[in-house]
């Protein structure tokens, strides 16, 4: 019986972006389920789905990355977080955010490959 796959919760809703960070993902050896809203990733998290990480957007409409990782660690406390953003403005700045990585729009494949096996192997 072959290893399960690590599996990433993404979670962003710019479509394109999703779509790029989706292949991305899988290219490095990932299981991806998509969330194009906080409101369906926190469905998904509230489901029996297996989920051994989360990767959000920062700025999305109704409910912060930040947000969206408060609410799913009552859900799954031990689930690690990547937080990505295109801003580099006060919300990615904020030292009082939940623990994880902020990476940078538009981030290179080393620098999310490194986020995400220092995020897994911290979980």
């Amino acid at each position: 019986m072959e290893p399960r796959l690590p599996t990433i919760l993404l979670v962003d809703d710019d479509r394109d972006i999703r779509d790029v960070t989706h292949a991305l993902l899988e290219s490095l050896g990932y299981a991806v389920i998509e969330a194009p809203h906080p409101a369906a990733a926190l469905d998904i998290a509230a489901g029996s789905a297996t989920i051994d990480l989360i990767f959000t957007d920062l700025q999305m409409p109704g409910m912060n990355g930040f947000e969206l990782a408060d609410a799913i660690k009552r859900l799954r406390p031990d689930v690690p977080v990547v937080y990505a953003t295109g801003y580099a403005g006060a919300l990615a700045e904020n030292d009082n955010h939940p623990p994880g990585q902020i990476l940078a729009k538009p981030y290179r494949m080393a620098t999310l490959r490194t986020a995400m096996a220092q995020s897994l192997a911290h979980d």
